[in-house]
């Protein structure tokens, strides 16, 4: 039981560091980004259409760059949340 549970919380922290490294890119990438609520669903809406393509085609490398790319953006939406009453940014 405690290797199942040792199993489980490093692999917790393994994708916790790979969704950190994917915003840490997508950051230099575009920059500071301020975005209304619908502007960010957007974006995320993109991700995961990209995650229905991988996985449609087989692609299992490019699924999981996509879904550590959407958690990645879910992240930077809910980071942004109250910091302003009109945009989120991160």
């Amino acid at each position: 039981m405690l290797n199942k549970i040792a199993e489980t919380l490093s692999s917790i922290a393994l994708l916790k560091e790979m969704t950190y490294r994917e915003r840490l890119a997508q950051r230099e990438k575009w920059g500071e980004q301020v975005h209304d609520i619908f502007k960010w669903l957007s974006i995320l809406g993109e991700e995961l259409g990209e995650a229905h393509e991988a996985a449609l085609e087989g692609r299992e490398k490019d699924l999981k760059k996509e879904l550590i790319q959407i958690a990645a953006v879910a992240w930077a939406i809910r980071s942004g949340i109250g910091k302003d009453k009109s945009d989120f940014c991160y």
